[in-house]
């Protein structure tokens, strides 16, 4: 014979309509949509974007490379060594 074990729903109870069940509901629908916008926006006319805009300007005409500069070993250092 064998057992049937009916399962009980644990923890407490949801309440649908409750401020913070619609907000996360809310937030689901914006991420399906894709309408939701994580983090701080970005203001255009701060100081750092307008460098980041300048630097990324003279980025695509060669004037700034990043990194670091590679160092060229002389003629020298190589004959020391």
């Amino acid at each position: 014979m064998k057992k049937v074990v009916e399962s009980v729903k644990l923890g407490r109870p949801v309440n649908e309509n409750s401020v913070r069940q619609l907000r996360i509901s809310e937030l689901e629908s914006k991420r399906v949509n894709g309408e939701l916008k994580l983090g701080r926006p970005v203001n255009e006319n701060s100081v750092r974007q307008l460098r980041i805009k300048e630097l990324n300007e003279k980025r695509e005409l060669g004037l700034v490379k990043r990194g670091r500069p590679k160092m060229i070993k002389s003629v020298t250092d190589e004959i020391a060594a």
